[in-house]
């Protein structure tokens, strides 16, 4: 382990990305179904109210619609109210305020329509194209190279959030039971887990305080 990945001016942002919500893409403080726009500030000026605001924003149209029918996660991206250009003017206005934008990607999406090439390349190239900074890795324990190694060769370089946080996990493949892709692999998905709820059985109460992500510590 080197630690070079965070020296990478590609990627490096991720050393200030604190606060990061999910948030749908027809959420109506994101989406005006009237005017069918996308109103990014209008989502942001709430963020900023309610919280002090975000970092960087995890988009995700995919599941639960995946399976209604042959549509694959990326079609998803593609169909949403004016395609591609309208999503990239929606990254724009985000990183306008200084808000990075990442995908959601379900590399569980095995039996809808082929792409004809792994979803690594395809997934990079709709970044690359939309000028999104990476993906969050649904279900995924750690971020697998070939992601890594498919934006160098486009010379784009993107972040992995691996929803595992990017921690060893032997029960599923081989690479995810390594700390390899720390060397590529500078975000991660910080699960704090709740100690109980409130008695409306929805509000988390927490009895400690947030640790340190191990591999941010290193």
């Amino acid at each position: 382990y080197t630690g070079t990945i965070y020296a990478d001016a590609s990627v490096n942002w991720t050393r200030l990305s604190f606060v990061q919500p999910q948030v749908h893409l027809f959420d109506r403080y994101l989406y005006d179904e009237r005017l069918h726009a996308y109103t990014v500030d209008r989502y942001l000026n709430d963020l900023v109210a309610r919280y002090g605001g975000i970092d960087s924003v995890l988009i995700w149209p995919t599941y639960t619609n995946i399976g209604i029918d042959a549509r694959n996660q990326f079609d998803y991206f593609r169909a949403l109210p004016g395609g591609l250009d309208s999503l990239t003017q929606l990254t724009a206005d985000f990183k306008a305020r200084g808000v990075r934008v990442l995908w959601a990607y379900n590399p569980w999406d095995q039996s809808t329509r082929d792409e004809g090439e792994p979803h690594w390349d395809t997934l990079v190239r709709l970044l690359q194209q939309t000028g999104g900074d990476g993906f969050n890795g649904d279900t995924m324990s750690t971020m697998y190279r070939q992601f890594w190694d498919a934006s160098v060769a486009e010379g784009y370089h993107i972040v992995g959030e691996m929803e595992g946080g990017g921690y060893p996990d032997g029960s599923g493949r081989a690479e995810d039971g390594s700390w390899a892709s720390a060397e590529w692999s500078p975000m991660g998905w910080g699960y704090f887990d709740k100690a109980a709820t409130a008695s409306d059985n929805i509000t988390y109460v927490y009895d400690v305080a947030p640790g340190v992500d191990k591999l941010k510590w290193l």
